[in-house]
């Protein structure tokens, strides 16, 4: 695939990105640690040993949703090469999705080494038992989505020339909605458990998380491996990711061949 072959042609990108993924999740490893031990062990009626399992997970679906398919065909449209990829005779959906698998793909296995090195430093089993299964499907889930979302994103390229500020946008905005700074229902405890401004505020993100499908790209399957979502919650949002994924992909189908026909490219 183009994909992994771009990903391994660059060792010093690999490896930077494989270290940025670690320090993200030291931070976020020993400032809950603190967060836990603060609050005996247990934060919104979740466990300490949960949310680390959640964290833990979080670095292997990190490394699955996290396309840069908007970043290619804003490229693309600015530099006028999208005419180059509409006459290939696979369509253009296609295209992209095939290479950001096989990014994807190089992506996990250059990550397998030392997800084995952290999971036996900080001693959490990835073993998922009944959960392994429903996990395996999420995550597949997961990837399609992300894919379908980073594509709708850099549509908006043929709207706008302010790419870098939709780049950073989605950038800023996804990680929060999607539950990879807090777990959602971290969020959705403390609207009901806590008063004020910090309560409203949490309540509004977690309502905008379920609303928009960014929480199915993130925090189902690290929810499904930790254990904080079981149960029938489980096969719920399973099949809320089912949902997004056919109501996106209709919608993406439909604006794509819009903006196709029209020729209309950032506002020319």
């Amino acid at each position: 695939m183009i994909g992994l072959e771009e990903h391994f042609a660059y060792k010093a990108n690999a490896c930077i990105g494989i270290f940025n993924s670690i320090i993200f999740f030291l931070i976020q490893y020993y400032m809950w640690r603190a967060v836990f031990d603060s609050a005996n062990g247990v934060f919104h009626d979740i466990t300490e040993e949960k949310y680390i399992m959640y964290l833990f997970s979080g670095i292997l679906i990190s490394q699955v949703t996290n396309h840069t398919v908007d970043r290619k065909l804003f490229l693309d449209i600015k530099t006028g090469n999208i005419a180059f990829r509409l006459l290939k005779p696979l369509g253009l959906v296609k295209q992209l999705f095939l290479s950001a698998l096989g990014r994807q793909i190089g992506l996990v296995l250059s990550f397998v080494p030392l997800l084995i090195i952290i999971s036996h430093y900080f001693l959490l089993s990835f073993c998922l038992s009944s959960n392994l299964y429903y996990f395996i499907i999420s995550t597949i889930l997961a990837l399609i989505l992300s894919f379908q979302i980073s594509f709708l994103f850099g549509l908006l390229a043929f709207y706008t020339t302010n790419t870098w500020g939709l780049y950073l946008l989605r950038l800023n905005l996804f990680p929060i909605l999607s539950g990879q700074i807090i777990a959602i229902s971290v969020l959705k405890s403390m609207s009901e458990n806590l008063d004020g401004l910090l309560a409203g505020i949490a309540g509004c993100l977690y309502a905008i998380s379920y609303i928009t499908p960014l929480q199915s790209t993130f925090n189902t399957p690290s929810g499904i491996a930790s254990e904080i979502i079981q149960g029938n919650a489980v096969l719920f949002h399973i099949f809320l990711q089912i949902f997004w994924i056919f109501l996106i992909g209709i919608f993406v189908n439909r604006i794509e061949l819009t903006l196709l026909r029209t020729y209309e490219i950032q506002g020319s």
